[in-house]
């Protein structure tokens, strides 16, 4: 009897180990297992020792390395007793030396070749090129579709198990690339455990795993080995690094994560609260220059008492932590905004707010009250945009009530005339009274039937009436271009920013407040109530600031631009140095700078967003902010919301997104490396060999009958009852 063995890639996944009645056989009884090998990467000793004691053509292999060896073992031809031969009696190249085992990580599927180095993401064996491997492509789960630790998830073992990391516990663990013991970002180590620039100095100094690349061969924003880019940032041998943009997606579109500190006061707070005295845009409220501690500083008096700044020991505690604000960690994510920046939105997945459309409107009276009915007129008489013909339910149902009028009229009319006459005869005609009675019934049996089709129709056309007209009043709100009278319809337009921005809505305590809040023209509406618009409008937390840092890497391809639209205070600092100025208390304002590498300048503009009678522009160098090409220097937003009842932010940033290395493997070096499946160096393809694009082409383990090669495949390793792909003869 002839018994058939072929190679495995992936034997732990056949694993069954030993029975209590004694070692797994092959061939055997049917409780034997297959030869298996436990979890590892490719030509480790453990590998080895985790093959399960098994016999193999009739020679009993309690340890494939000090049980006999077959006695072609090495001459490079699969013989009925061996597992694998690749020619040689050595281990650590994919055939052990007894050839009675595989090692994890190889397919050899020549014999007489050299096995070579796989790694199947997602097969559960953890290959010297992965970070882990949970047994699936599926992300999210802490081990990514590509078998990288995810952000905020550690991996251990084969299959790897994945289990939460705690950022701010003080351990470094899993793709965590520091942990100070916080979760505040602006320290060294972010909200989310990354490394942050040092920005103590002229310029802010790169550490590895900042995603900067500065003075590092390479920095993909973390520190772990073996994706291309070292824990050290050198490039790891193997690959390719290039600093091209790249992206988190959310829903399929680029964001860009930006963390906030927020600071929530009450209007005990001498600076917040009812400054009915302080509603301009005011410019020099604050100091040119931040202070050693990275904050702004009051500046010109009579500025800072026209901002309703009252002086420099409160101002302070507006970006520091006090008995007078509770601290919120957040942070903005801003969404492509298809001109090549990014800017923050009113829905938390991307979804832009919608506003009303200047001139597409229809007034509607003075309430909406007054809306409803007008909206009901458009009903009944068809008018656009939402319809296109009348619904009179009088005239729908006009027919019926005719047939029922000349029913009554006419013919029931005769029959009871001529009934009065039989019954006046005399003697009576008593057949004739019995015919006509009939006839009579017959007939108001017709009228009731024609009563109950009216009554009908006319609960139909109300129904359809009431439908219609919910159509419309569903989009009576006051009038985008005065709030004191309603109007339906309007074509909407979705517009970016958040003209409700209200952050610390989380927070309660003494801090917290609860009020209505308004929605400012630039989006749409007149200064609207919210619940006017959104009927089931919270009432909102007032009073608070925020905090943004970010940075950037200056050169001579630097083309970088901020925009901000909003209210109240907000001051931009580049390297320390103010670089827009909307101070005081004020509707939604407008401010940008743009620093521009390739010229050596940096322009801001700011002005008042509806008055129009404050504006400023500052043309300054790189030198005058001390940018110096190949440096990374902070961006600092300073913003705080200050009065009742509104809070509208829009931040655009274009051309700041980091560029952190992108590392890709270099196929068909022979080296298997991160993102690879494989790489003999040819990878021609073929069956248990590579393919181009360093891709597995068929093998044992992928779960499809290659004929003739194999006779089957059950999954990785052939899978039970089916080692090795082939079918095995039971003595």
């Amino acid at each position: 009897m002839r018994y058939l063995v072929c190679f495995a890639i992936c034997l732990s996944a056949c694993s069954g180990g030993a029975t209590d009645d004694g070692p797994a056989l092959i061939p055997g009884d049917s409780g034997a297992t297959n030869v298996t090998s436990g979890a590892g990467g490719s030509g480790t000793s453990q590998g080895v020792n985790n093959v399960q004691s098994a016999t193999v053509g009739g020679i009993r292999v309690e340890d494939p390395m000090d049980d006999p060896i077959p006695p072609g073992c090495g001459d490079g031809i699969l013989a009925d007793d061996e597992v694998c031969d690749d020619g040689n009696i050595e281990s650590g190249d994919g055939c052990i030396a007894t050839c009675l085992a595989l090692e994890p990580g190889f397919s050899c599927a020549e014999p007489g070749k050299p096995c070579i180095v796989i790694a199947r993401c997602g097969d559960g064996e953890v290959a010297p090129s992965e970070q882990c491997d949970d047994g699936n492509v599926e992300p999210g789960d802490g081990c990514s579709d590509r078998c990288r630790v995810e952000l905020g998830s550690k991996c251990e073992g084969a299959p790897s198990v994945c289990t939460p990391t705690v950022c701010g516990d003080g351990l470094v663990e899993g793709a965590e690339a520091c942990d100070d013991g916080n979760t505040r970002p602006f320290d060294g180590c972010s909200a989310l455990c990354l490394r942050e620039p040092d920005c103590d100095g002229q310029s802010c100094v790169s550490a590895c795993g900042d995603g900067l690349v500065i003075n590092e061969d390479c920095d993909d924003g973390n520190v772990i080995d073996g994706d291309g880019c070292s824990s050290n940032c050198t490039i790891e041998k193997g690959f390719t690094c290039t600093r091209d943009s790249t992206c988190e997606m959310l829903n399929g579109e680029c964001i860009l994560r930006v963390p906030v500190i927020f600071r929530d006061f009450s209007e005990a707070h001498p600076d917040f609260g009812n400054n009915g005295a302080c509603n301009a845009l005011v410019l020099g409220a604050v100091a040119d220059r931040l202070d050693e501690n990275g904050r702004p500083r009051v500046g010109d008096a009579q500025a800072a008492e026209e901002a309703c700044l009252r002086g420099d020991e409160n101002f302070l505690q507006w970006y520091a932590d006090s008995d007078l604000s509770e601290v919120l960690v957040g942070e903005l994510v801003l969404f492509d905004n298809g001109a090549g920046g990014y800017v923050n939105r009113y829905g938390a997945e991307g979804e832009q707010f919608m506003g009303i459309v200047p001139g597409t409107e229809r007034r509607a009276g003075n309430s909406q009250a007054q809306c409803t009915m007008e909206c009901e007129e458009q009903a009944i008489n068809g008018e656009p945009p939402f319809f296109d013909s009348p619904l009179r339910c009088d005239d729908r149902c006009a027919p019926l009530e005719q047939e029922r009028a000349e029913l009554i009229a006419g013919e029931l009319a005769e029959l009871e005339d001529e009934l009065d006459e039989a019954m006046d005869q005399a003697p009576p005609d008593e057949e004739l009274i019995a015919e006509l009675e009939a006839a009579i019934e017959a007939v108001e049996e017709e009228i009731a039937e024609l009563d109950a089709a009216i009554t009908s129709c006319e609960d139909e056309c109300a129904a359809e009436l009431a439908e219609r007209t919910e159509i419309c009043a569903a989009t009576c709100k006051p009038c985008s271009n005065n709030a004191n009278q309603w109007c339906s319809g309007g074509e909407t337009i979705g517009l970016d920013g958040n003209p409700l921005f209200f952050p610390v809505d989380s927070i309660t305590g003494p801090t917290a407040n609860a009020e209505p809040a308004l929605i400012p023209s630039e989006y749409g509406y007149p200064w609207v109530d919210e619940s006017n618009v959104f009927p089931d409008a919270p009432l909102h937390n007032f009073y608070f600031t925020s905090e943004v840092q970010y940075w950037l890497r200056y050169d001579a391809n630097t083309n970088a631009t901020l925009d901000f639209l909003g209210d109240d205070d907000v001051w931009v600092f580049l390297n320390g140095k103010l670089a827009v100025d909307l101070g005081g208390v004020h509707v939604p304002a407008l401010g940008s700078v743009t620093i521009d590498g390739a010229t050596g300048t940096v322009t801001s503009n700011v002005s008042d967003g509806e008055v129009g009678d404050v504006s400023a522009t500052l043309n300054a160098t790189a030198e005058d902010f001390g940018l110096v090409a190949g440096n990374v220097y902070k961006l600092s937003i300073f913003q705080a919301e200050r009065k009742l009842r509104g809070s509208s932010y829009k931040l655009t940033l274009s051309g700041f997104e980091a560029k952190p290395s992108d590392c890709t493997a270099e196929c068909g070096d022979g080296i298997l490396s991160f993102g690879e499946e494989c790489d003999d160096g040819v990878n021609d393809g073929g069956y248990g060999n590579c393919a181009p694009g360093c891709k597995l082409g068929p093998f044992c383990g992928d779960g499809i009958v290659q004929e003739p090669e194999e006779m089957c495949d059950k999954g990785p390793g052939g899978g039970p009852g089916c080692p090795n792909c082939r079918a095995i003869d039971i003595k």
